[in-house]
């Protein structure tokens, strides 16, 4: 997915409501591979790739929590959504 200067790689499954998993370092989205099938059964389960993480570009600069929120926030924007509810990683 395109977002204003940055490529975010985004994994995607099932309907209904935004759940956002957000990973923390060193890992990506898989790490959230066994909890998507669950959710997805009645979520729509949105996992990106944080920036410097997987798929996702990685900036030469830009890891401060503003940034990387910036980025999340440009993510919803980009797939028209208000609000979504998070999971931390560590909640597994």
């Amino acid at each position: 997915m395109d977002l204003p200067g940055l490529r975010m790689h985004v994994a995607e499954a099932g309907a209904g409501d935004p759940v956002l998993l957000l990973h923390g370092a060193p890992v990506h989205w898989y790490g959230w591979h066994k909890i998507i099938p669950g959710l997805a059964s009645h979520r729509r389960v949105i996992c990106p790739d944080l920036h410097g993480s997987g798929w996702t570009d990685a900036p030469q600069a830009g890891y401060t929590r503003d940034e990387m929120t910036a980025d999340v926030v440009a993510l919803l924007d980009a797939l028209g959504l208000e609000k979504a509810s998070t999971f931390p990683r560590a909640c597994y």
